[in-house]
């Protein structure tokens, strides 16, 4: 395989490979699961000539974990937080343990209270950003054994109370520096915000300036 220099084999055996176990056996081994998976014959050679040929890239946990009992082979997870302790607590743990069995996590924050909100026994909501910080810390301290660390991208709508504070992540000074954010833009808020609404076009300059500064938030538009 021309792409497998000294450089991409001392890369791939220092994180991705078992002691012992070659590139091109890893890569052969995934042929033939995959072959014995979907049931097709003549998958496995055909997929290691593309393999050779530099045709596909195999993303970390394809590399790490398919066909091997030890975790699982898939890139990013999605998840919901939803507005009660308990809720955020068990996403909590969900995200680590899809940190520890596979690979990036996110969740939609949308449906947690703002900051200042009413909640029983008189008190007030922390926010939806201020519970993102238990999230970037167990992604942190939970490993995917030695290939990486876990990923975690928090998602909030656009129209949030929260948005502003939202849009501070990552950035010097803040609380909250390791999470890859997005918001979620409907094709509603869009139009109004296109038609002039001046609020709007404020808060989407400062996501275009957020972007151009360093590249997040990511931005989703669930119409399309």
């Amino acid at each position: 395989m021309y792409w497998l220099n000294e450089y991409s084999r001392q890369f791939l055996e220092n994180g991705y490979l078992t002691e012992g176990v070659s590139p091109e056996e890893r890569i052969r081994f995934i042929a033939q699961t995959a072959e014995k998976t979907l049931q097709m014959e003549g998958f496995a050679d055909k997929f290691y000539s593309y393999m050779e040929r530099g045709f596909y890239s195999l993303s970390s946990p394809i590399w790490s974990n398919y066909g091997i009992k030890k975790g699982l082979p898939i890139s990013c997870f999605g998840g919901h937080v939803s507005d009660t302790m308990s809720g955020i607590l068990y996403s909590q743990a969900e995200a680590g343990m899809m940190s520890k069995y596979g690979g990036g996590t996110s969740g939609y924050f949308g449906d947690i209270r703002p900051r200042g909100s009413e909640i029983t026994n008189n008190g007030k909501s922390s926010g939806a950003v201020h519970f993102m910080k238990l999230f970037e810390s167990i992604v942190d301290v939970v490993s995917q054994g030695s290939t990486r660390r876990g990923h975690y991208a928090p998602y909030l709508p656009i129209d949030h109370k929260d948005i502003h504070e939202f849009l501070e992540i990552g950035k010097e000074g803040n609380p909250i520096q390791e999470l890859t954010h997005g918001v979620t833009v409907s094709d509603a808020w869009m139009k109004e915000m296109v038609a002039g609404d001046p609020e709007k076009r404020a808060t989407w300059a400062k996501v275009l300036q957020s972007r151009v500064e360093m590249g997040y938030p990511y931005i989703v538009f669930t119409d399309t």
